[in-house]
């Protein structure tokens, strides 16, 4: 049983790795993050790089998305785990380098660049990079989106997963577009 106390980063990291080993059920995690978010608010004492948002995501554990799996996969909560520990993205295709949210280079600003309708479910199978389903800002929405590199320049790839809706939302840390339109090549956009 879960005790409904604010976590420090350890305890949010131990919480996560319980769920995808089965110590905890969905049910269970879900049930505690309503009980302290209704004790904190928006007001968790956790930075980005700790699990803010990983923590707010877990309202969602039993939301299912349009085809009735659940919207926030195991794998998505192994991504949270591997971003927390520092494990470095992997995936490289064509020049481009998949990052977890801790490899992000803070001050850099990304500027909305452009949207692309894809025919795919999902970033991942539109570009075969890993994404992540999660809540990303105070309007609680679950999105999934996925940073990459490409030469110099970060991007950040959005898709809003309430509806079928086949736009992709591309932001960079530039605004070439001609550098635009060989990073959307690259990825297979």
């Amino acid at each position: 049983m879960l005790l409904v106390v604010e976590p420090d980063a350890a305890r949010l990291r131990q919480i996560l790795s319980a769920l995808v080993q089965g110590r905890y059920s969905r049910q269970e995690i879900s049930s505690w993050q309503a009980a302290v978010q209704a004790e904190v608010g928006w007001h968790l004492a956790l930075s980005t790089r700790q699990g803010y948002w990983y923590f707010y995501s877990l309202g969602h554990l039993l939301d299912k998305d349009t085809q009735g799996k659940p919207l926030l996969r195991d794998q998505d909560i192994n991504e949270y785990i591997a971003d927390l520990d520092g494990v470095p993205g992997v995936l490289e295709k064509n020049g481009a380098s998949g990052l977890r949210s801790h490899q992000l280079q803070l001050d850099k600003l990304l500027w909305p660049l452009a949207s692309y309708a894809i025919g795919a479910l999902d970033i991942e199978s539109a570009t075969g990079f890993t994404a992540v389903r999660g809540v990303f800002e105070n309007r609680n929405e679950v999105v999934q989106h996925c940073h990459l590199r490409f030469e110099a320049d970060d991007y950040l790839l959005v898709k809003h997963l309430v509806s079928d809706d086949p736009e992709v939302f591309v932001l960079g840390s530039q605004r070439d577009q001609i550098q635009l339109q060989r990073f959307v090549h690259a990825i297979g956009l």
